[in-house]
This record gives C-alpha cells, sequence and structure tokens, in this order.
C-alpha cells in the first residue's frame, strides 16, 4: 500500500545527530546512563560517564533503531571524535543565531546537579561547587528556535583522541587516605598516572586479576612530592622510592601474585 500520510513538520534535529561525521570511534561500555548528544569522558574503570572536567572522550551519538531513552549502563555508546553533532544545549538561545559567527561553547560538569553534567553551554567556565563548568570548545551557529528547545551544533575535534592506540590512553589515579586504589577492571596494559599525593603513599594492586595481566604506572616528581610504595593488596612488594621523584613502574600478575619493577629518575 502506498504512503498516504506525510508529516511536514518533522524536527530539525535530535540530540546526538551527526550532519558531519569525519570520526566516529569504537564504542565504549557506559559505567551510568548517558544521554544522546552529551559530551563523555573515560572514567577510572575504563568505560564511559558524563563529563565532569576528566579527560572528554567524545559526543554520546544518536542510534535511530534504538530505543528512545538513554544509553544504559554497560551499552556500548557510539561518540565521535571529529565532526559536527547536534548536542544538548543549556544556555542562553539568544546568544545562538543561525547565520551568526561560531560562539565559544563550555561543558557543564557540575558535581551537585546531575541532570546538566555533559550538556554544552555558554556560561563562562567556574569552579563554584555546583556551577563547574569546563572549556569545551568552539561551536557553530544553529537557530534561535532549535537552541530554545534546547539543541546546539557543536564542532568537535578532539586532537588527543585521534587514533586507535590511544584508547589506552592514561587514566589518572586519586590518592584517597594515602591509597591509590588500582581497580580490578583495569584492562590489560592499561597506564596509570598516579595523582598529587599529601603524604607518603602506597599503590594497591587489586586482589581478583587475571595472571598474566601488566599494568603500567608513572608519577611525574612534581604531584608526587612523598615516597611511593606497591602493595600486592595489603602486602608490600616494593620499598618506597624517594619522595619527589619521577617514576615509572610495571606490575605484572604471576601464580595469583603480584610483582612489581620500578625504575626511579635521579
Amino acid at each position: 500500500m502506498p504512503q498516504t500520510t506525510y508529516n511536514i513538520d518533522n524536527d530539525a534535529a535530535v540530540a546526538g545527530q551527526a550532519v558531519d561525521l569525519r570520526r566516529k570511534s569504537g564504542s565504549k561500555q557506559a559505567s551510568e546512563q548517558i544521554p544522546a548528544g552529551q559530551m563523555t569522558e573515560l572514567h577510572t574503570d575504563g568505560k564511559l560517564r558524563r563529563y565532569r572536567g576528566g579527560k572528554r572522550w567524545g559526543i554520546s551519538l544518536y542510534r535511530d533503531a534504538k530505543e528512545p531513552g538513554p544509553w544504559e549502563i554497560d551499552d556500548y555508546v557510539p561518540v565521535c571524535q571529529e565532526g559536527d553533532v547536534w548536542c544538548e544545549f543549556d544556555g542562553e538561545s539568544d546568544n545562538v543565531t543561525e547565520a551568526g559567527a561560531p560562539i565559544d561553547l563550555n561543558i557543564h560538569g557540575a558535581a551537585t546537579t546531575a541532570t546538566k553534567r555533559g550538556k554544552f553551554t555558554d556560561s563562562a567556565p567556574s569552579d563554584a561547587t555546583d556551577a563547574q563548568i569546563w572549556g569545551g570548545g568552539a561551536s557553530r551557529s544553529a537557530s534561535a528556535a532549535t537552541a530554545d528547545a534546547g539543541l546546539v551544533l557543536v564542532s568537535v575535534n578532539i586532537s588527543c583522541d585521534q587514533s586507535d592506540e590511544d584508547e589506552m590512553a592514561p587514566i589518572e589515579l586519586a590518592v584517597a587516605a594515602g591509597d591509590y586504589a588500582v581497580p580490578a577492571s583495569a584492562k590489560n596494559e592499561q597506564v596509570f598516572e598516579l595523582g598529587a599525593t599529601a603524604a607518603n603513599s602506597t599503590v594497591s594492586l587489586p586482589a581478583v586479576s587475571k595472571n598474566g595481566k601488566k599494568l603500567y604506572f608513572f608519577a611525574d616528581g612534581t604531584k608526587n612530592g612523598h615516597t611511593l610504595t606497591f602493595r600486592d593488596v595489603t602486602t608490600n612488594i616494593s620499598a618506597a622510592t624517594t619522595a619527589s621523584k619521577r617514576v615509572a613502574a610495571v606490575a605484572l600478575r604471576v601464580a595469583g601474585a603480584w610483582v612489581v619493577t620500578l625504575t626511579v629518575g635521579p
């Protein structure tokens, strides 16, 4: 039967719709719900989450065949790292015009208001509580009507993630109570940067891991102004490094236990 009805009032765009997709990264699993059309970041568990100010990974894309709603936990989320994508906009629509010059956009990483994370805004960068906004990059202009509807056309180019090899880019570990806890979900040959210390600290390798897994660590000697000691869960397996030195380490899981090799700068 031929089509007899036509919708003459289609939406101009939907969040996550690509206009010019020059680069699409390989999909990664979500660690939380991620709506389409939002900036994502790579979390320490190797999964994607809505942007909080960490390592930008790309804009979550819309998939036409998907059921309505966000990408769910453990879904494989396709993202755009280079191209033009319609994104969720949380700013002043009067500042976005159809024929105007590109405007600078930033990204919400609101620590308290989770509903704003990953959305684009024309607000100035801020570290204020519940108004955390980080620099995101330039946007192409979009129609005011579309901006009123909560969308803006964003031109994204995340140059730090332009190669497939960069999928294992360093993940920064934060220290808590004097210890860097390495997640059990760490991928083989993952590289970890050891973040800033406030006192002598330990690096605790996970209790559960496959034999043959290899993990890499580095400390820049500035953030890490204290000694570092590697542990197999809670047992020390290295001597304490000298404070304020550059450190590289390789940890290898063998026969159900971790061994570590350290190199300490002069």
